[in-house]
C-alpha cells in the first residue's frame, strides 16, 4: 500500500462514476520495458570495427578487470551501432476506431467539460445525449468492423493471420 497512489479520474469513461486510478508512487504510473537491441537493424560492419578487442585489454593481471574491459568495449560498440526499441508500452490500435468515433468522443468530452463547469440540467441532458450518441457510433463501428473481419476469413487465410486479427479484436473491445 505505501508504494501505491490512489487518485480519482476526471472523466467518466462511459460510467456513472469517476474511475479510481492506481499507480506506483515511484514511477508516477509509467510502466516501461527495458529497451532491447534490434539486431535486424544493426550495422554489423561498423560493430566489428568498434568491437576490436586488443591484447592490451585482456593482458591485465586481474581477470575481472580484463572481463570488464571486454564487456565495456562490446557494450559501447553495441550502443553506437545497434538501434534499441522504445521502452514505452506498445499502444494497441483499435481496428474499428474511425473518424466518426473520434468526432463523437471529442464532442462528448467537450460537453462533459461544459457540464462539469456549469452543472445545469440542460448541460447534463446535452452531455447524456452526446454520450449515448458516441456509444451508439462506437458500437456500430465495432459491429461493422467485426462483420468485415468475419467476411475476410477465407480458406487460404493462415491460422497465424487469423489469430493476430482475433487478438486485436478481443484485446481492444
Amino acid at each position: 500500500m505505501p508504494l501505491l497512489d490512489f487518485t480519482v479520474g476526471s472523466d467518466l469513461y462511459n460510467s456513472d462514476h469517476f474511475s479510481l486510478i492506481v499507480s506506483y508512487a515511484d514511477s508516477g504510473g509509467v510502466f516501461q520495458y527495458p529497451p532491447r537491441y534490434l539486431f535486424q537493424r544493426a550495422d554489423w560492419g561498423n560493430f566489428m570495427q568498434l568491437a576490436d578487442i586488443t591484447a592490451s585489454m585482456v593482458s591485465t593481471a586481474d581477470i575481472t578487470e580484463a572481463v570488464q574491459n571486454v564487456v565495456v568495449c562490446l557494450i559501447n560498440a553495441a550502443n553506437n551501432t545497434i538501434r534499441k526499441c522504445s521502452p514505452r508500452l506498445r499502444k494497441f490500435r483499435r481496428p474499428w476506431w474511425n473518424e466518426a468515433c473520434r468526432d463523437s468522443r471529442r464532442e462528448e468530452k467537450k460537453l462533459w467539460n461544459i457540464f462539469r463547469r456549469y452543472p445545469t440540467t440542460e448541460n447534463h441532458v446535452a452531455f447524456k445525449r452526446a454520450k449515448a450518441l458516441a456509444r451508439r457510433i462506437r458500437r456500430r463501428s465495432q459491429r461493422e468492423s467485426w462483420i468485415n473481419f468475419i467476411s475476410s476469413i477465407t480458406f487460404p487465410t493462415s491460422s497465424k493471420q487469423l489469430w493476430i486479427k482475433y487478438i486485436k479484436f478481443t484485446t481492444e473491445n
